[in-house]
């Protein structure tokens, strides 16, 4: 994301000195896209989180050996970060 961040805030600054209205347009377009991407990724975190709180919080519920539980909090901790 930031070589596009980058490209866009060219495009804007390239707009701002050639004062073409279409250009600074498409540049505050594409900064509030930029926001809107940034705001997903807050929630998509966030929901990766919850999700990976309530696997462990189950998994603490589980009556497994230690070799088990060790490789279901692995598998919950790949999942959740991917």
């Amino acid at each position: 994301m930031n070589d596009l961040e980058n490209s866009i805030r060219c495009i804007g600054s390239i707009s701002n000195d050639s004062g073409s209205e279409h250009l600074k347009e498409a540049a505050n377009l594409c900064g509030s896209i930029i926001n809107l991407v940034e705001q997903h990724r807050k929630i998509i975190s966030k929901g990766f989180d919850l999700l990976k709180s309530e696997n462990l919080k189950l998994l603490s519920e589980i009556e497994l050996n230690p070799k088990e539980k060790k490789q279901l909090n692995r598998l919950v901790n790949e999942i959740t970060i991917e």
